[in-house]
């Protein structure tokens, strides 16, 4: 029951944390998304009118929600760049952190990014279709497995909030 709850929570906070929702942009997506290093524009802390935030870095991604119910960090895996350029784009992570409504500590999660003139669009992935039935919330438990499965085409990532440093 209390795992059924936390998945609930999580998708509520996927989609109601940050307050200011947008779809994540899917134009162009017939191009492939290429490893690429971390965006330089991408690093640091990164907060929403929300209350909730990701800080990232080259080797690691942490996000708290507002309400401290929900939160994940993890190894950064991959980088994944639209057409091999810094935006929009992909970051696979390794949850390093057992968190009863996150990723389980070791799955691999995905978020997806576009940069901005004022800040960036992201979202960690989120779909009430998950072939797992839990949103997506545990994770996968390949970085294979979560880079296929976890992409704006296949129905995540529709909400996705926008953040400033």
């Amino acid at each position: 029951m209390f795992k059924k709850v936390s998945y609930l929570i999580f998708a509520l906070l996927l989609f109601a944390g940050a307050q200011v929702f947008v779809g994540c942009d899917t134009s162009g997506e017939d191009e492939p998304y290429l490893p690429i290093t971390m965006p330089a524009a991408l690093i640091g802390t990164w907060n929403s009118s929300g209350g909730d935030s990701y800080t990232i870095d080259a080797s690691e991604v942490v996000y708290n929600d507002s309400w401290d119910l929900f939160g994940f960090k993890g190894a950064v895996k991959k980088v994944r760049g639209h057409g091999g350029r810094p935006s929009p784009g992909y970051i696979t992570i390794c949850s390093t952190v057992a968190d009863p409504s996150g990723p389980i500590a070791g799955n691999y999660f995905v978020i997806h990014y576009i940069l901005t003139s004022s800040g960036v669009t992201m979202g960690g992935a989120a779909f009430a279709g998950d072939p797992d039935g839990n949103y997506g919330g545990d994770g996968k438990a390949t970085q294979e497995i979560a880079e296929a499965v976890y992409t704006v085409q296949n129905g995540y990532f529709d909400a996705c909030g926008n953040y400033t440093k």
